[in-house]
């Protein structure tokens, strides 16, 4: 259920087919050039019942949102028709919470569309009792339900007897929903601990991780039941989605993670990261503690076969090809195994291949290390967290160059292979060669440091990058602002 205030939305707090008098309340809004032009119309509907109103109070439970070191109480609507989870904007603002722009397409009645503007934010849900704390993703909006009213059990449960020794939290200070929790959250925050339930027709009790909410009308018996109707007309001038597209483009911001995988994978290298003798050494961002990869020698030798066959055809390729793995080995990027060393638990064997580089002045071949190559269906990448893109968006980089008259560019030469390895990582970046002779059992060779084919490399180099200007900041404050 969201309501959505690019279009006429209608949102009945209480409804009933019994007849009505109307009495239009207020009418308001105005706009000056370049703004947005709201208008915004109340009607207020008075109707005598002669029968139980049929206002149905949804499930809704308080909660505190935290980020950051800062902490707010809203209400939440556990939605469990919803495939996401949404949060009011201000209430984002109030946390301090950015992240990425992002246009959302939201389905509404009649298989329609609408699409507005919106931004993934990342925070804790936190339970009043202290007892759940969960990582969670949303969806900002404007109001995610309009103006839908927090119904307070606590005033209406010694009307129902199986409700009366029910302990309600305490609604939220604001009383409309400011967060909608979908089915995204489904594994920790929808099920259902306890039902309590009276005859039919009555309410409905449930105990969720988060606290205990009702669904149901809370009244035994109404006389009168007052209907708001609310719809907001919202005409977007051009010129105003411009001017707010200029200053998000102007003001360029640091990069947000918002996927969790991202920032487990943020963190886990953070925890492994050293700096010694001009290095730093990193650790590889598993999947899980435990990656139980199949021995894949057999597949590697056949790679090898396979390149050296390639390799045959161009004695001169072959000749760059081997210069190029000696030349990792005098520099200490690899090392060879040597038979009497006492064997791993586990191992990884990356198969690799020349790539051809004529425009190259230097080095005309590249020797590609495949981590997704698979072995009995499973590869290294595929137990490896790729992490976040922390590379800047080419569009913000272009802008830089309005800031002075003269830009700069480099080079690191190598980039991957500067970055060490932690020990425990190198025997899963294996490979076999044996210098193009082909009748001789291969040798093993290990990395010991970064390699180009494994998806978290990239994510690695940047990470790194970052952390060396964070680590120079004081001494060279101007080199900060480029990145």
């Amino acid at each position: 259920m969201l309501h959505e205030d690019r279009a006429e939305v209608k949102t009945p707090q209480n409804d009933s087919t019994a007849g009505s008098d109307l009495a239009p309340t207020s009418v308001s809004g105005s706009a000056e050039e370049g703004e947005t032009n709201e208008r915004t119309h109340m009607t207020t509907t008075t109707m005598k019942l002669t029968v139980p109103s049929e206002f149905v109070a949804l499930r809704t439970v308080p909660v505190y949102l935290a980020s950051g070191g800062r902490q707010v109480k809203v209400n939440a609507l556990l939605d469990e028709g919803s495939s996401r989870s949404y949060l009011n904007s201000d209430v984002a603002a109030e946390l301090g919470l950015e992240g990425k722009p992002h246009e959302l397409t939201v389905k509404v009645l009649n298989d329609n569309e609408e699409k507005l503007n919106s931004s993934v934010v990342e925070f804790t849900i936190n339970s009043l009792d202290g007892r759940v704390h969960k990582q969670a993703s949303a969806y900002t909006t404007e109001r995610v339900t309009g103006n839908m009213q927090v119904l307070n059990w606590n005033l209406y449960k010694t009307k129902w007897k199986h409700l009366e020794r029910i302990k309600f939290p305490q609604v939220g200070p604001r009383p409309i929903v400011d967060q909608l929790i979908g089915v995204d959250q489904a594994d920790l925050l929808l099920y259902s601990l306890e039902d309590v339930r009276g005859r039919p027709g009555e309410p409905i009790a449930r105990l969720t991780p988060l606290g205990w909410t009702c669904i149901g009308n809370p009244e035994l018996q109404a006389s009168q039941a007052q209907t708001n109707f609310t719809f907001l007309v919202k005409d977007s001038h051009e010129l105003n989605n411009l001017v707010r597209r200029f200053w998000d483009v102007d003001d360029s911001k640091e990069i947000q993670i918002v996927k969790p995988e991202e920032k487990i994978a943020r963190d886990m290298v953070a925890e492994t990261l050293t700096f010694e003798d001009g290095h730093y050494s990193v650790g590889l961002p598993w999947k899980t503690k435990d990656h139980d990869l199949p021995d894949n020698f057999t597949m590697a030798m056949h790679h090898l076969q396979n390149t050296e066959k390639r390799l045959q055809k161009s004695p001169e390729l072959a000749k760059a090809y081997s210069n190029v793995l000696e030349t990792y080995q005098d520099k200490g990027y690899i090392r060879k195994v040597l038979p009497e060393e006492e064997k791993p638990d586990q191992v990884w064997y990356l198969p690799h291949f020349p790539v051809l580089r004529p425009d190259k002045s230097t080095t005309k071949v590249r020797v590609v290390f495949d981590a997704s190559a698979k072995c009995e269906e499973v590869s290294l990448n595929d137990f490896l967290l790729q992490g976040p893109k922390l590379q800047n968006d080419l569009f913000a980089v272009l802008l830089q160059f309005r800031c002075d008259p003269v830009a700069l560019m480099c080079d690191i030469k190598e980039m991957y292979l500067q970055i060490k390895l932690n020990p425990s990582d190198r025997p899963y970046h294996r490979f076999l060669w044996r210098n193009m002779e082909t009748k001789e059992n291969p040798s093993v060779f290990e990395f010991e440091r970064v390699v180009f084919g494994v998806n978290s490399s990239s994510f690695l180099a940047s990470l790194l990058s970052k952390s060396t200007l964070g680590s120079t900041n004081h001494s060279f404050p101007l080199g900060q602002r480029p990145f």
